[in-house]
């Protein structure tokens, strides 16, 4: 059973740590351990000496200045370092997920109604002025998008929910999970909204058309 857990969150532009890995974090996972042991010594300066004849009071200058004691919180705190390593090497593995809060989807969209996929710097430097030629996409291309975020969202679904390092440290990355699946849903949604709008003005152009139509043909010569 993990005693120490952290969460992992999208904060968008960032994914970031609560409570934060960052080293030097006045808040961080890493002044929270020190804290406790810190704590943990001080205790000795609540209890009294029995024997005062060297002028001090309590244990506390004692512990700190025990070699063994010493060795130990320095080992500890290369043990939540190296945690604390494995966590920011779990959520650097998110990265390629990143474009999907930090694309725009509008401008996305845009481009993609326009030539069919978002444009290279080499293919409108290649244009030059006359601008790249428009190409529209067809419905399998409209398909291939949704197909595309449909299996993105069961790939993000599927991902565990925990992480566990060294047996006593937990990364929840829950609420990060949760919120990619909502952008992932939110890239899907576009191009549905997108086609069923499409299709109702389209049917409702035709429907005008054809009423147009009859009021015409029933007009008398």
């Amino acid at each position: 059973m993990p005693l120490m857990e952290a969460r992992l969150e999208l904060a968008i532009p960032d994914m970031v740590f609560v409570p934060s890995l960052e080293f030097g974090s006045e808040d961080g996972f890493m002044e929270l351990i020190e804290g406790i042991v810190d704590d943990a010594y001080k205790l000795s300066s609540l209890i009294p000496r029995i024997a005062k004849h060297n002028g001090m009071d309590h244990y506390q200058i004692e512990l700190d200045d025990m070699l063994d004691l010493s060795e130990m919180r320095h080992d500890l705190m290369d043990r939540v370092t190296a945690v604390i390593n494995k966590a920011i090497e779990q959520r650097n593995q998110f990265e390629n997920y990143s474009y999907l809060w930090t694309e725009n989807r509008a401008e996305f969209l845009r481009q993609f109604l326009l030539y069919n996929h978002v444009l290279t710097q080499e293919e409108i430097e290649n244009a030059g002025e006359e601008g790249v030629p428009e190409c529209p996409p067809t419905l399998e291309q409209f398909k291939e998008q949704m197909d595309t975020y449909e299996t993105l969202y069961d790939e993000v679904a599927a991902l565990p929910d925990v992480y566990v390092f060294d047996q006593w440290f937990r990364l929840s990355i829950r609420p990060f999970k949760q919120n990619l699946l909502n952008v992932v849903r939110k890239w899907s949604l576009m191009f549905k909204t997108h086609l069923i709008d499409h299709v109702t003005n389209s049917l409702k152009n035709l429907q005008d058309f054809i009423k147009v139509t009859t009021s015409g043909l029933s007009v008398e010569v």
